[in-house]
């Protein structure tokens, strides 16, 4: 009862597309391009399968906005899953799968799997640990935007299960240079393996003019500053905005302002 009581004030809920608040996200962006009315650069780093692109495809498809979502998985066996999908969704032209981990240096790295098409893979030994190692190339952001031509990022993805703060650091670049319109990151009990706290999200990005809050069903809970009680490793996502972006999304006030 204390910990069902712990996690309905703190806004936590199951990680569910539908019910945790990325679903609202997305269709609050998509109003957005809408009446932004310009061409949208978004990135999916740990797209997994693809199922976060195609629902955010399928929104954007509705405003008549060009857009074009560059979908990041590094393991083979998800990646051929990911290619099948886009395919077989009719999305080949405007999500653009990419077999590389964005990390915060580039070069191989080993890659930790459960299996094809697991939301748990990752470039960090989970606590639970997996047999099946393999390695896998890595870029940093910034190195593949410039080689990409990129220099403006609509919004930005990252769900790389615990490595989302090293993602952050290969695009330092981009942050100082305000090349990242918008982003959210995923933390969770895995960012334990990383040795990084939610505290070093909120010292990069906090500098660089973001305003940072936690993606709930209702809204929302924007913080004016990192604070302790967030430091719980539970499963959430969090969205990281410029603060001319603050009035797109219902703000939900934290209960220590």
């Amino acid at each position: 009862l204390g910990r069902f009581l712990n996690n309905e004030a703190r806004l936590d809920r199951a990680n569910d597309f539908d019910t945790n608040g990325e679903r609202l996200v997305q269709e609050l962006l998509a109003g957005l391009a809408r009446k932004q009315n310009t061409a949208c650069i978004i990135l999916d780093v740990g797209a997994n399968v693809g199922l976060w692109s195609k629902h955010f495809a399928l929104q954007l498809s509705k405003t008549g906005v060009p857009y074009t979502i560059h979908a990041f998985e590094a393991f083979p066996e998800t990646f051929s899953i990911l290619t099948r999908n886009l395919s077989s969704w009719n999305l080949a032209g405007r999500v653009l799968p990419c077999n590389v981990a964005l990390s915060s240096a580039a070069g191989e790295q080993k890659f930790y799997s459960a299996g094809a098409g697991e939301g748990r893979n990752s470039l960090h030994m989970p606590p639970d640990g997996y047999d099946a190692t393999t390695s896998v190339k890595c870029a940093t952001m910034d190195q593949w935007c410039a080689e990409n031509g990129i220099k403006n990022v609509w919004y930005l993805k990252i769900d790389t299960e615990g490595h989302d703060l090293e993602v952050l650091n290969g695009a330092k670049e981009l942050l100082h240079a305000g090349g990242i319109e918008m982003l959210q990151f995923e933390y969770n009990f895995r960012w334990i393996a990383a040795r990084r706290f939610l505290r070093d999200a909120f010292e990069l990005l906090l500098p660089v003019g973001y305003r940072i809050g936690k993606i709930t069903g209702a809204g929302i809970e924007f913080y004016e500053k990192w604070d302790p009680e967030l430091e719980s490793f539970s499963e959430g996502n969090y969205l990281a905005v410029k603060d001319r972006y603050i009035p797109v999304f219902p703000a939900i006030r934290w209960w220590k302002t």
